[in-house]
Formats: structure tokens, C-alpha cells, sequence
């Protein structure tokens, strides 16, 4: 417990002693975004765990306005002398650009944070590399158990994070959460027949993330692809799984709709939902909201990396689209106000507009279910390429890896290089089936989904 005091009180003193700079140097216009990470992670490879690390990091991020003019400097080193440095850097740099018109100051607000619990669990923050050792193994063990099946990668990390925002317009807030997640890689088969890389993943505030089922979820999906199926060219129902749908590295809904529905491509007209406000642009099974709010989820939290308060906010209901979402800057060049979507690029500084949360409401059935109701068509477990989505246009084309076909209600096999595309709108208009297995990844909570019509081309 002293070494979370010890990190908190760090971020609170280094917040302090920068305000204390900007005042000095008569910055009137200034923000400080300030985070320490401590990160502990074990690396998966051929069967085993195989490497471990731990690291700290720290910085502070100083924004400061003169005329409209905007300067930003950055410092990994909290002591007095750096930090006033960093300070007169930012107020240095704001000398050197353009005036933005568009500007409209730093925010502000009279709105309380909610609460929002299970953002912090001291047993994740005190979890050693030992702990996460055995979770490793514990995943390993379980993705075995499938037989035959090979883990050739993956990882378990564990993350204690404080985030403390302050801001000349009154802006003040502190944040400890901790964050559990895992990943697990599976394969089958040997030489020249072996089966795409078969992942599950998941995130959590909290301890109670299980590794066994997130083993046994890689290895099962890898032994059914061992057995090859026959594929053709057409047009059917597609089962998407929650990782194909809700990763942030990789799932396509997560990736698309994190940028059509951002207030910057509104403004910016770079959306290919920017004119649909009030119409249909789904099936009404999809309703979709993006919610920090909820105890416990991974992407859940009080504030945005502006500090302004976190809330519920409605996108998609029965099908219709209902808004978008907003940071300070650009809900001011739109007249709207800030969902509380500001986001922080943690190498750079720059803020833009993202899901906290975004959570697809759940239907009925999991993934096993939904395959028993399907007489024919795949389900695409990964999607291999879903980032070059244009979402201007809502065009994507990606390889399923991997992917698996269904037949009278079963998994008969794995298909290789089955190329899925089409286009976002169409997708969605033609949702069918939505499940109850909500699984969360740290940004999103997806279920898994059951399209209609869409196009599957095969070698």
C-alpha cells in the first residue's frame, strides 16, 4: 500500500509544483496533464512462459495559451527546476504558432464527478511478476487442454495508473485505477498445415479476469480450424465473434465506429455517418451506447483526459442514430457540448475524441448458441486488416483469421484466406442476431453478432 501512496502522492505534489511554476511565470491560460504508470507484464511463447518486465513510467504534459496561440512542452522529470522549464517551454512555444480562431479556452465545469466504482483493485496493483506467472500458466495450461494445439504467444499484464488534470479554468481531478488484461495465442497442426493464429483477450479492472476460460477459448477455436472445411464465394450469414467486433487493436466496430462517430470527423466531414442523425443506420436488434459509467468495466472511469465528467451517452437506439461524441474543442466549433470523450495520445500529449466505453446493449444467446441457429454460413473469429476501414466511405475488406464454417447448426471447419467485405452501413443494416456473451476489452463491452447478406470471397 505505500508504494500506491508513494505514486499518488507523487502525481499530486508534481500537479502542485507546476501550477505554482505557471503562476510564477504569469501564465494566464494553462493546462497540466500529469500520469504515472507502473506496468508489470509476462511474455507467452511456445508453451511457456518466456520473459517478464516491470517498468515505470512518468510524465507531465504542460499546455499553455497566449492569444489563442497554443504552446505544448513535456517533462519526465518532476523536480522544481524541470518543471518550471517545461512550463516556460510551453509558454515559449505558444509564441511561435498561429493564433486559432476556433479557440475557445480550456473547459470548465460545475458538475460533480460520479462515482464509479471497481475502477481500482489493490490486488491487481499488488500483484508481482511471480502472480502473473502463474496466470500465464494457468492460460497456457487451459488452451492445452484442447489437445494438439500449440500456444505460441500471448501475454498477462498488470497496470496501476494515476491521471491528474488541472487547468486555469478551474479544472482539478485525480484518478488511481488499475487495469488486468491477457491475451493467448493459439495454433494447430504441424509443418506446412498449420492454422492461422487463433487469439482471445480481455481486460479488467479487477482480479477477476478468467485465465482459464480465455486458454480454453484459443485453444478450442484452434482445433476446430485444424479440420479444413470447403468454403465458396457468396453471399450468406456471417457470425462475427466479440473479438472480431470489439478489440481495439483488430475489431472492426470498434475500430470503424470509434472514428465515424467522433465529433472531429463530424466537424471535419470525414464520416460516413455525418449526415444520418435521425435516421436508420442499423437493424433495430442494434442499439449502442458508449457508458464509462458502469462499475467495474475496464474502459470505465469518472473523467476524460480533460477532466471533465464522464456520462452515458446514447449513439444508436433501435437503429437510429442519435448523436455523436464531443470533446471541449471541437463540441465548441459544433455547438455541443462535451460528452466527456476527450482522449489523450499518452507519447505526444494531443487530445482527440474516443469511446470510453463503447457497449453494444445485449441481446439473447452466446456464441454457441448462435451457431446452432444458423443452418449455413462462417464464423469469423479475428478480423486481419479491419484498420483500413475508410471511414469516410464505411468500406472495409479484411481476411478472417481466422475463420470457420458453420453447417446445420455446427463448426464443421476451418477455411483459410476467406476475404469478408463490404460496407459498414450495409453490415449493420443487416444485423440479425445479437448475443448475450458481452465480453470486455478495455474499450469496448461487445457481444457477438449474427449479419445477413454479407460477402464472403474465397480462393
Amino acid at each position: 500500500m505505500a508504494a500506491e501512496t508513494s505514486q499518488k502522492s507523487i502525481v499530486q505534489d508534481a500537479v502542485s509544483e507546476t501550477r505554482k511554476a505557471a503562476r510564477s511565470l504569469k501564465c494566464k491560460e494553462y493546462e497540466i496533464f500529469c500520469n504515472a504508470v507502473r506496468e508489470r507484464s509476462v511474455l507467452i511463447e511456445r508453451d511457456r512462459a518466456a520473459g517478464a518486465s516491470s517498468l515505470k513510467d512518468f510524465g507531465i504534459f504542460v499546455r499553455a495559451v497566449n492569444d489563442g496561440k497554443m504552446g505544448m512542452a513535456f517533462t519526465n522529470t518532476f523536480d522544481s527546476k524541470h518543471v518550471r522549464m517545461c512550463v516556460a517551454s510551453a509558454l515559449k512555444m505558444s509564441g511561435a504558432g498561429d493564433k486559432d480562431r476556433n479557440w475557445q479556452g480550456f473547459p470548465s465545469s460545475r458538475r460533480s464527478y460520479r462515482p464509479v466504482g471497481g475502477v481500482f483493485d489493490k490486488r491487481v496493483s499488488s500483484m508481482d511478476l511471480s502472480e502473473l506467472r502463474s496466470s500465464a500458466d494457468v492460460m497456457i495450461g487451459s488452451a492445452l487442454s484442447a489437445g494438439r494445439v500449440s500456444v505460441t504467444g500471448g501475454d498477462v499484464e498488470a497496470i496501476h495508473k494515476v491521471i491528474a488534470i488541472s487547468n486555469s479554468s478551474g479544472i482539478d481531478a485525480l484518478m488511481e485505477e488499475t487495469i488486468l488484461s491477457a491475451d493467448c495465442i493459439s495454433v494447430s497442426g504441424t509443418g506446412n498445415a498449420v492454422t492461422p493464429e487463433c487469439m482471445d483477450a480481455a481486460a479488467s479492472h479487477s482480479k477477476d479476469l478468467d485465465f482459464e476460460l480465455l486458454g480454453e477459448s484459443s485453444g478450442r477455436i484452434a482445433r476446430l480450424c485444424a479440420r479444413a472445411a470447403n468454403p465458396r464465394t457468396e453471399r450468406c450469414r456471417v457470425l462475427f465473434s466479440p473479438l472480431s467486433l470489439g478489440s481495439s487493436e483488430s475489431g472492426l466496430l470498434n475500430i470503424v465506429l470509434s472514428r465515424a462517430l467522433s465529433g472531429e470527423y463530424f466537424v471535419r466531414k470525414n464520416s460516413f455517418l455525418a449526415d444520418k442523425v435521425g435516421k436508420e443506420v442499423a437493424g433495430c436488434a442494434l442499439s449502442l451506447t458508449d457508458d464509462p459509467t458502469i462499475p467495474g468495466r475496464a474502459g470505465s472511469r469518472p473523467f476524460d483526459d480533460e477532466g471533465l465528467p464522464c456520462k452515458k451517452t446514447v449513439l444508436v437506439k433501435d437503429g437510429v442514430l442519435k448523436g455523436f461524441l464531443w470533446n471541449s474543442y471541437f463540441g465548441a466549433i459544433a455547438g455541443e457540448d462535451s460528452t466527456g470523450n476527450g482522449t489523450r495520445d499518452y507519447s505526444t500529449g494531443n487530445l482527440s475524441i474516443a469511446p470510453m466505453n463503447l457497449v453494444v446493449e445485449r441481446g439473447r444467446g452466446d456464441l454457441d448458441s448462435l451457431v446452432r441457429q444458423m443452418d449455413r454460413g462462417y464464423l469469423v473469429w479475428g478480423c486481419q486488416g479491419a484498420h483500413t476501414a475508410n471511414v469516410e466511405t464505411g468500406d472495409f475488406s479484411f481476411v478472417a483469421s481466422p475463420g470457420l464454417k458453420i453447417e446445420h447448426g455446427e463448426i464443421v471447419g476451418g477455411v483459410s484466406g476467406a476475404l469478408i467485405s463490404g460496407n459498414v452501413m450495409d453490415l449493420l443494416g443487416g444485423v440479425e442476431m445479437v448475443g448475450s456473451d458481452q465480453k470486455d476489452f478495455g474499450s469496448s463491452l461487445m457481444p457477438s453478432m449474427v449479419f445477413r447478406d454479407v460477402r464472403i470471397t474465397t480462393g
